[in-house]
């Protein structure tokens, strides 16, 4: 039997729910959920869910968008950033805090394959590699 993979079990089940009436999709899902667990696949779920949404924010026009800091944000430093972004990217965000007190400081930004380091351990590295030279 193939395998198939978490992105090829997230595409299965869009296009099952794609246009299926609200009624009818907690059916759909048990269906599938008792597929993937006939193909012992559930240790995929949370790649499959993860991979779901990606088509699905694709499909809406919807950008994440981690944004990760040294410590957790407060609200209002959390809508600022909020704010700045929707600027940048257009309203349809999705936006998830990280912490990673290795930071330091400043703002790491992941969006797509892109990556914006505005932190201070990145600046600390750039710094020490300007000096070595």
């Amino acid at each position: 039997m193939q395998k198939i993979s978490p992105k090829k079990y997230a595409i299965i089940l869009h296009q099952v729910l794609s246009g299926l009436p609200e009624k009818d999709i907690t059916k759909a899902l048990k269906v599938f959920v008792k597929m993937v667990a006939r193909n012992k696949s559930l240790s995929k779920a949370d790649r499959i869910i993860r991979s779901y949404q990606q088509i699905a924010d694709r499909e809406q026009g919807v950008t994440e968008i981690t944004v990760m800091t040294a410590t957790d944000l407060d609200q209002h430093q959390h809508t600022l950033i909020a704010q700045d972004l929707k600027k940048m990217f257009g309203e349809h965000l999705r936006i998830k805090q990280e912490t990673d007190a290795g930071l330091i400081g400043g703002v790491k930004l992941k969006y797509g394959d892109t990556i914006v380091d505005g932190s201070i351990r990145q600046r600390l590295q750039a710094l020490a590699i300007a000096l070595t030279k």
